[in-house]
């Protein structure tokens, strides 16, 4: 089954979603190390894989209703780095960076398994902070929505 993947344009009508945090150390490039800087980052959203499972039906412990089925997602989130330090506003490209993840969204019962699964998605925040010299803390929240426009 074929994955349509697209961003987040209206925040209206938001029913069958979930909202992830990943995190990541890494290396900070040499020329950093000793210097302060500041991070500009861009992050892409890859879906790997996808499939519908089914569950239990009922009410979950913090009161979330369970439909039956979930649609589990394993993918990857790419990053791109951008240091600027010193004085200067010359720029470093960091090597992309990939953080895998894999989550789930509790989805309607009845879907049509004929038509491509349209996930819609938003990268809510990229953080990127200092931990010490050589090394930095990764930080992405994204929002994942799951539409099924054939019901």
């Amino acid at each position: 089954m074929s994955v349509k993947l697209s961003k987040i344009t209206c925040r209206d009508d938001i029913k069958c979603f979930k909202q992830i945090n990943l995190y990541q150390t890494i290396y900070l490039p040499h020329r950093c190390g000793d210097s302060r800087f500041q991070v500009d980052a861009i992050g892409k959203l890859n879906i790997l894989k996808t499939k519908f499972i089914d569950t239990m039906k009922g009410e979950s412990i913090e009161g979330q209703y369970l439909t039956g089925k979930k649609l589990i997602i394993l993918g990857n989130f790419i990053t791109k780095f951008y240091f600027h330090y010193g004085f200067s506003s010359s720029k470093v490209l960091y090597q992309d960076n990939s953080i895998d993840f894999s989550t789930f969204i509790i989805v309607p019962k009845e879907i049509c398994k004929d038509q491509p699964i349209h996930i819609k998605y938003l990268i809510e925040d990229i953080t990127v902070a200092n931990i010490s010299s050589q090394k930095a803390l990764i930080s992405a929240t994204i929002l994942l929505q799951f539409v099924d426009e054939y019901i």
